[in-house]
């Protein structure tokens, strides 16, 4: 399964996650394909970028990180630095398109994604690198009558059109899709999401 030019690793019932192999020279503007009525990049990722005019703000991801993963790669030129674009405003869910492209930067190496494993008083992330995490929705006001038992329903608004948009969660202690017409919710041993697994 691919979008556009990027193979799906994962699909959960809150993201998907998408390979985005480190490449030189490839535009930027190649980022726009991951941007859609019902799914956009997440804040939880890095953006790396390379070919850029003036320096970025501090990442969110540390620099070791970036460094130990993408030292090796030689993309023959002087300007082949990487930089890192994370989503400034800590309130916003997704990545700002307009923000990311209007840095000066012309070149998208790769991404590197943050994953929380877990609830929120379980600390444990897991780093992807080469991947970045997609949030997804279905557009419209939150439908509960959509939802299944012991799930609620996320109101999101779109980052693209800022329109309405919403999607179906498990409550804790719970595992499935959240949806009445799919797998539901049902009690878990543990609380780590259910997910599908496209590598396998």
């Amino acid at each position: 399964m691919v979008i556009h030019d990027f193979p799906v690793q994962q699909i959960t019932s809150g993201s998907i996650l998408v390979n985005i192999p480190a490449e030189c020279g490839r535009p930027v503007e190649t980022l726009q394909q991951l941007f859609s009525p019902n799914y956009a990049p997440t804040s939880q990722n890095a953006i790396l970028l390379q070919n850029c005019t003036s320096p970025l703000t501090p990442c969110k991801i540390p620099t070791t990180t970036v460094q130990t993963h993408f030292e090796m790669l030689d993309c023959g030129s002087k300007d082949n630095n990487i930089s890192c674009y994370s989503e400034p405003n800590n309130q916003s869910l997704f990545i700002d398109y307009h923000n990311l492209t209007g840095v000066q930067c012309r070149s998208l190496l790769s991404a590197i994604s943050v994953v929380s494993l877990g609830n929120l008083n379980n600390s444990a992330v897991s780093v992807d690198v080469q991947v970045v995490q997609l949030g997804w929705w279905l557009e419209g006001d939150c439908q509960h009558r959509y939802c299944s038992e012991d799930s609620s329903c996320i109101t999101i608004v779109s980052p693209i059109d800022g329109r309405p948009g919403y999607r179906c969660q498990c409550l804790e202690g719970f595992i499935g899709d959240g949806y009445r017409a799919g797998l539901g919710c049902r009690k878990g041993q543990n609380i780590i999401e259910q997910f599908y697994d496209l590598t396998q």
